[in-house]
C-alpha cells in the first residue's frame, strides 16, 4: 500500500515540477491573466506580477527562435509503400524501425506458417 501511495505522490511531484517549468516560457500577459485570478495577499500578488530580466529574457528568446512564416505542408504521393519509404528512409527522419518490422513480421508470419501447417493439427494431441 505504501508504495503505491509513493509512486502517486512521486506522479504528483512530477506533474508539479513539470508544471512549474512551463509557466516559465508563458507569454507575459496570458501569465498576467493566469496570475490575476489566483487567490494572494495584494502585495503577494503584485510582487508575482513583476518579471525579471531573465525572464523576459527567456520569453523573447523563446519567440524570436520560433520559425517565421507559413509552412508549407508536404506532400506525400504514392501508396502505403512510398509513405513508409518517405516516413523511415528519406531525410532527417531515417530510423533503424524497418528492421525491428522485419523481425516481428517474419516472427509473426513464421508461427503463422507453422500453426498452419503442423500445429493445428496437434491441438489435442490426438494424432500422436
Amino acid at each position: 500500500m505504501n508504495a503505491i501511495l509513493g509512486r502517486s505522490a512521486l506522479k504528483r511531484a512530477t506533474a508539479m515540477r513539470n508544471y512549474s517549468s512551463l509557466r516559465e516560457i508563458i507569454p507575459p500577459n496570458i501569465g498576467f491573466a493566469a496570475r490575476a485570478g489566483e487567490t494572494a495577499e495584494p502585495t503577494a500578488a503584485a510582487a508575482a506580477a513583476t518579471l525579471s530580466a531573465q525572464d523576459v529574457s527567456k520569453v523573447v528568446s523563446l519567440y524570436r527562435n520560433l520559425p517565421k512564416g507559413n509552412v508549407e505542408a508536404k506532400v506525400v504521393r504514392g501508396g502505403p509503400l512510398a509513405r513508409y519509404y518517405n516516413r523511415y528512409f528519406t531525410g532527417d527522419t531515417m530510423s533503424a524501425a524497418p528492421i525491428l518490422h522485419v523481425i516481428v513480421a517474419m516472427l509473426v508470419g513464421g508461427y503463422s506458417i507453422h500453426y498452419l501447417k503442423h500445429l493445428k493439427y496437434h491441438k489435442h494431441a490426438e494424432n500422436h
